[in-house]
């Protein structure tokens, strides 16, 4: 018995040796569709909303999930992406010369422009650092922290990135660029907050096909919000969070001169 409890230590202690190398070091973002829960108590009671709810997530699934290389055109192996209840989680590993950090990014501004386009607004964190995500497990420090700057840190409906993630983007560079072309890249993605706080500019002109296309999907949105802030019955934590993004579209409209 003694013998058997001692070999039961053992192979325990060199399961918890074993469970120190699954983690792989990953670039994750962590994105939450904002005031999903009340949409989805909604759609309970309404095929129409839950049809709407299961189209946007089914259209991530097959869009974002399905892209398997970079901007360049450069496969990009060991892309993961996991849905949970309102949550989205995405994640490369971490390799030089890859430009997968870049490329994380540029994947969440076309989910963020995909679901708001679908009536749907996110928010999110992105990190780097220790994960496991296989399959529909995702789970590590990366995935804790850019959780807490979704919750913590972005407050409205923009995606944060950690302190080291730009710093990182640059040394896990696309092979091709100098950290000059680089930071370059970065800027036309970026913008940033007084407390120093990185967050995605998302909506760029660059992200449409045609000016038209962006003209009209800018019109679309700012209905969107209009309609939206009518709602007196809003909460004033919610109504907070569309006064935001209504700015963040009038600064798009100034700097890329929609309308």
């Amino acid at each position: 018995m003694e013998k058997t409890s001692e070999r039961f230590f053992y192979y325990l202690f060199l399961g918890g040796v074993k469970m120190m190398d699954i983690y792989q070091e990953r670039a994750v973002a962590f994105i939450h569709l904002m005031e999903l829960d009340s949409i989805i108590d909604e759609s309970a009671d309404d095929s129409a909303q839950a049809s709407t709810i299961l189209a946007a997530l089914k259209y991530v699934e097959e869009n974002t999930a399905g892209k398997k290389h970079n901007v360049w055109g450069s496969e990009l192996p060991g892309k993961r992406m996991t849905i949970f209840s309102n949550s989205i989680a995405i994640s490369y590993p971490v390799e030089y010369d890859s430009g997968a950090l870049y490329q994380l990014l540029v994947d969440v501004c076309h989910l963020q422009l995909n679901l708001l386009d679908r009536g749907f607004f996110v928010r999110g964190g992105v990190s780097i650092g220790k994960l496991y995500h296989e399959g529909n497990m995702v789970f590590g420090p990366a995935l804790v922290e850019a959780r807490q700057l979704e919750a913590k840190a972005a407050k409205y409906a923009r995606v944060v990135l950690s302190q080291e993630f730009y710093q990182e983007a640059l040394e896990y560079r696309y092979e091709p660029h100098t950290i000059i072309e680089e930071e370059k890249f970065l800027s036309q993605l970026l913008l940033k907050e007084k407390k120093d706080n990185y967050y995605l500019d998302f909506f760029r002109i660059s992200e449409f096909n045609t000016r038209n296309e962006a003209l009209n999907f800018h019109k679309k949105i700012k209905k969107l919000l209009k309609n939206r802030l009518k709602n007196k019955a809003l909460p004033k934590k919610a109504r907070r969070k569309l006064i935001w993004f209504k700015k963040y579209l009038k600064y798009a409209k100034d700097k890329y001169a929609f309308e």
